[in-house]
Parts: C-alpha cells; sequence; structure tokens
C-alpha cells in the first residue's frame, strides 16, 4: 500500500511468459501465498509452479512442480519447515486424486500425503499438525460436500464436513480456524466466515447449518504439552 493507502504494484509476476498452445492463461492464475522471512512464495496452479517474490521484487522459481507431477493444478501453500503445496487436479473429479508435496526450498518435491480431493487449503495447528480443506466431492463441484480433515498418525480425520465450497483457511493467533465457506456459487450467494474452534473430548458435535463439527482437540494434549495456541514462525 501506498503512504496515501491506495494500492501499488509491488512486483508483476507474468511478465516475460511465452504463451504455449493451446494455452488460455498464459499470465496464469495465482492462487496462494505465504511469506516467510520476508519472501512472498506464490502458487501458479495453470503451469504448475512454486515462486519466490523478493522484498525488491525480483521473482525466481523455487519449483517446476509439473516437471515431476504433471498437470496437478497445484493451488495451496503452507509453510512448515518446509513448504506443502496442495492441488486441485483436473476436471472431471475424481475422488482421492489429489495430494500434498513437501517442496524443499531447494525446489525438491516430494508426496506426503495421498488420497484427498480438490485440495484449496493447507494449514498447521500450533503443535504441527497439518489440516486440508477440500472443496467438493462428486465428478463436478457440488454444494455441500466440502471438507476440512487433519493428518494424523492414524490417517486422515474428519474435522468439517458439509461445507458449502470452500475455499481458504488459515489458523489465527489465538488457535481458532478459520474457513471462508461459500467461495464460489449461484449468483445471490454471500462468502460466510466460520470460526472453528477446539473443544474438549467430551464435546458433542456442532452443527453450522449443513456444517457438521466435530469435537476435536490436539491427539497430544493428554500428554500434558501446553499448546499456546501460536501459528507456527516461519
Amino acid at each position: 500500500m501506498e503512504d496515501g493507502g491506495g494500492p501499488e504494484r509491488f512486483s508483476k509476476i507474468a511478465s516475460g511468459r511465452e504463451p504455449q498452445s493451446p494455452d488460455f492463461e498464459p499470465d496464469g492464475t495465482w492462487y496462494s501465498m505465504v511469506a516467510v522471512r520476508g519472501v512472498l512464495y506464490a502458487v501458479e496452479p495453470n503451469h504448475g509452479e512454486l515462486d519466490a517474490i523478493s522484498p525488491f521484487g525480483e521473482i525466481r522459481r523455487v519449483a517446476d512442480i509439473s516437471a515431476t507431477q504433471g498437470h496437478i493444478v497445484p493451488t495451496a501453500v503452507a509453510y512448515h519447515g518446509n513448504f506443502f503445496v496442495g492441488n486441485l487436479n483436473t476436471f472431471p473429479i475424481q475422488d482421492g486424486s489429489s495430494k500434498i508435496l513437501k517442496v524443499s526450498t531447494s525446489g525438491r518435491v516430494k508426496t506426503v500425503v495421498t488420497g484427498v480431493t480438490t485440495v484449496l487449503g493447507v494449514a498447521f495447528d500450533c503443535e504441527g499438525y497439518m489440516y486440508i480443506l477440500e472443496n467438493t466431492g462428486n465428478p463436478f463441484p457440488t454444494p455441500y460436500t466440502g471438507k476440512v480433515l487433519r493428518v494424523t498418525d492414524d490417517g486422515l480425520e474428519e474435522i468439517a464436513t458439509g461445507l458449502f465450497l470452500p475455499t481458504a483457511m488459515i489458523f489465527g493467533p489465538e488457535g481458532a480456524l478459520y474457513v471462508s465457506n461459500v467461495g464460489f456459487g449461484p449468483p445471490g450467494l454471500e462468502t460466510q466466515n466460520l470460526v472453528l474452534r477446539r473443544g474438549g473430548d467430551d464435546a458433542v458435535p456442532k452443527t453450522m447449518g449443513m456444517v457438521r463439527i466435530r469435537s476435536w482437540s490436539h491427539p497430544r494434549s493428554q500428554s500434558g504439552h501446553s499448546c499456546n495456541s501460536q501459528m507456527p514462525t516461519s
């Protein structure tokens, strides 16, 4: 932002791109971004890449995800020691065809989670557990099929179900998980900002319209570990 409060262009990420037929969006479709030690890291689904943008607007490619994974449409990125990238994949949707990739700062790509669907969000809680936002199930986008999943030692755990085409999520400094619900859909609908808070082991599942939120707490909470509900430092 400029001193007067107006927007100012920081960097033109798309400059220098050469269209490749039949590439209908040569400038890219930048979707997700995270800041790490003063540098911005952005994911571009169309070409399948993770790029770094310095405070001076200089751009460099961290990883060409498409080179090893093909056209999987990477969409979401989070940082937790390494970058963790989730992918939407192509249509029609095939349940369980998406994944989470771990991308090192040197650009090495490794699959760490499989069996997820249409990933549009990745986040970590204060104990380092990964959460995954699934946008939809079925062959094409379908309301009330979105989910929030947690990755545990035993596999994937459903935290919330029945979401209406959610498109983003992030942990707040107080430890609550904020989800952008109704990220897109028919005309006339407004985006909902859902706040998911942890409950004790004896808490009952809650409902918010069609959304069902199960009781969830930290798997390690019984060990005496005190979680300060802060996001991981980068």
